[in-house]
């Protein structure tokens, strides 16, 4: 990973949903710009950082932890099979903007994203 596959990965998001507005948060590695006015940063987009050293507020965790739940611990016959299964269990939260939401809470992460 370096900057640039980060901004490729920032303009793709862009390119798929041109007329979207997006909140992209970082935890901090050296290939994460550090605001919204790098310019690397496509416009439209919004870099959240998170403090150092707190992975567990990054709210993809929290879904991550839901999606374990459900393949953890198994033993899949192919990966396309699991890519299969996480697909299912993902497909509630992309065709339900209220329960993406549900994952950043009332606190400081959706705060930091109204600000920007």
């Amino acid at each position: 990973m370096n900057l640039d596959w980060t901004e490729v990965f920032l303009l793709q998001i862009k390119k798929q949903y041109p007329r979207h507005e997006h909140i992209v948060d970082w935890e901090g590695a050296g290939f994460h710009p550090k605001d919204s006015f790098h310019e690397q940063v496509p416009i439209d987009v919004h870099v959240v950082l998170l403090p150092p050293y707190s992975p567990k507020l990054n709210p993809i965790e929290k879904l991550w932890d839901l999606i374990q739940d459900h393949t953890s611990n198994k033993l899949w016959p192919s990966i396309e099979r699991l890519g299969q299964v996480v697909a299912l269990h993902l497909k509630g939260w992309w065709e339900d903007l209220g329960r993406v939401m549900s994952l950043f809470g009332n606190g400081w992460i959706r705060a930091s994203a109204n600000a920007s």
